[in-house]
Formats: C-alpha cells, structure tokens, sequence
C-alpha cells in the first residue's frame, strides 16, 4: 500500500511539473548588443511611438550621419496622435521596444548606448524650460515621466533630464548646439533608484564628457525602461514646426561598441568613479510666482491628466 501511495505522488508532481512547464512564460531575455541604424532604407525593428501624419516619421538618405539613411522626425502645431491615448501632447517618435523584453534596459546594470541628433535650421525654438524630448528612456510601467532623457530646450540648449522615485527631479544644461550639425552622444548608465545607490548617467557629446551624475536614477519597477527617440513636447508651450533627424544608433557593453564617430572622436579611457552631482539646496517658494505659474501653465505637473492638489506640491517642491 505504501509502495502504490509513493508512486501516486509521483505520478502527480510529474503531472504538475509537465503542466507547470506548459504554462509558465518564458523568462525575458535582455540583448545587450543591438546595431539599429536605418540603411536597409526603413525603420526596421524600431516601431511607431507615437504620431499623427504620413510626414511624422520619414527615413531619408539626407542629412545623414554616417552610411545612406537616417530616420526624420516632424511636428507641426496641434500634431497629436489619435486616439488621444499618449497623454495628449505633440510628438513624433520612434521606440525600440522588441518582444520578450529584449529591450528594456536592467535596472542595476552598466550600459552603453550611442547615437547622433542633427537639428534642423528651419525650426524657430522659444524660451521655455517645458519639456521638449528628442530622445528619452520610457518607463515600462507606471506612466511616470521619462527617467532619463534629452531635451532641447530654453531656446536651444540640450540638457539632460533625470527622475527617480529617491531624490529630486534634476534637468542639467550640457551645451548649446549648432542647428545644421550632427552631434554624437553617448550614454554610460546604471539605472538604480535608490539612494544614495549606485546609479549614474555619464554623458559624452562630439567627444567630450558633458555630464558626470552620480545618484538615483529610475523608479520602484522590476523591468526597466525603453528607448524612444523623435520629438515629444508641450502643446501649449510650443507651435513651431521643428524637425529632428537621428542616426545611429548602438548598444552594447563599452565605449568602442557604440560610438557613433567611427574612426573620429576616442573614446574615453577607464571607468573612473563619477563625481557626485552636488545636490542643490531649495530656495524659499515665492507663493505669488507659483500662484501665477500655476494659473499660466497647463498645471498638471506629474501626467496623470488632472488637475488638482498633488500638482501643486510638485510645483511648490519641485519634485
């Protein structure tokens, strides 16, 4: 009787372990080496990220980076994709966001990543610091706004944009760019929003380290953010037709791997430790400046598509 019951119970875990391997999905795979630039001619493994019009996205053999096509982004006043489904602003983008995950950058993890903008003559940009992205790293989850990103803004400056669950929301200035020339960047990262942690972004521009950032960058998720690249912008801020072109771009595990400029800038030498980003020390709010932004600006301050107190204390924080 003991000899049947043992063989029962193995029957049973064989049964439910087959069942078990059946069903349970396949863990996701990370690819740490990726090559997606546009010379096949079209956008390849990069899908649609957000647009409304057939001149949205364009690949074009004019201006390009390096090899025969480059990928074109356009915005136009009132360009909002429909349905309005991506939080009602303008935007004209690209994202790399492969099946299973491939592309969803580990959280805890060094990564590299390199890829050139070229910023069209045409485009006319006012003095606002409201967001303006030409290329950002998109929560998988949670509808926060972009852990890591690109902004050309206050007039024509790019600067840096960097969240996190710890720590206050920082946007540093890296440089003021010729419109009608390309610009190499490359992105060191280790997404970790804890703090202090060990998170950093290391940004090199046409060569030269622009940003040394050291402190928590992300949000409390287990499957890390993706890249999209293009133009995604305030609708109320900006009505200037703008136009952005990128090429190139890499991921991998060093400098070498990813660099745009092949045979031209070096790339840097060792991994020395990032200096610490001096944390800021906050300035007393003036309530009657805040009242007037709040009443001038479209007030919704953390993206969630209302208007109400929390963005109030975001706007009077700064977080």
């Amino acid at each position: 009787m003991k000899r049947k019951w043992l063989r029962l119970v193995k029957v049973v875990f064989v049964f439910e372990v087959g069942i078990f391997v059946l069903v349970s999905p396949v863990r996701a795979t990370y690819i740490p080496h990726r090559e997606l630039n546009f010379d096949s001619g079209n956008l390849g493994e990069w899908r649609d990220g957000g647009h409304c019009c057939s001149y949205s996205t364009q690949v074009v053999t004019s201006p390009v980076r390096n090899g025969e096509y480059a990928v074109r982004a356009e915005v136009r006043d009132g360009d909002i994709p429909q349905p309005n489904t991506m939080g009602g602003n303008e935007r004209s983008e690209i994202m790399l966001n492969g099946p299973n995950n491939q592309d969803k950058i580990p959280y805890s993890t060094d990564v590299w990543q390199g890829f050139s903008v070229y910023i069209d003559p045409s485009y006319q940009p006012n003095g606002s610091y409201r967001f303006n992205i030409i290329a950002q790293w998109h929560t998988s989850t949670g509808g926060h706004s972009p852990i890591l990103s690109l902004q050309y803004i206050y007039g024509g400056d790019f600067y840096i944009g960097i969240r996190s669950k710890e720590g206050p929301s920082r946007d540093i200035k890296i440089g003021t760019p010729e419109k009608g020339k390309w610009y190499d960047f490359i992105f060191n990262t280790r997404f970790d929003y804890h703090l202090p942690g060990s998170g950093y972004v290391r940004v090199w521009m046409n060569g030269s380290r622009v940003l040394n950032y050291s402190g928590p960058v992300g949000y409390d998720y287990d499957i890390g953010p993706y890249l999209k690249m293009g133009i995604y912008r305030n609708k109320d801020i900006y009505s200037a037709t703008q136009i952005v072109y990128h090429d190139e771009y890499r991921r991998g595990t060093s400098c070498e791997e990813v660099n745009p400029n092949r045979g031209g800038s070096p790339c840097p030498t060792g991994r020395s430790s990032p200096v610490p980003t001096p944390t800021p020390t906050p300035s007393p709010p003036n309530f009657k400046n805040l009242l007037l932004n709040w009443l001038t600006s479209t007030g919704d301050r953390n993206g969630d598509g209302k208007v109400n107190a929390i963005d109030f204390v975001k706007l009077a924080t700064g977080k």
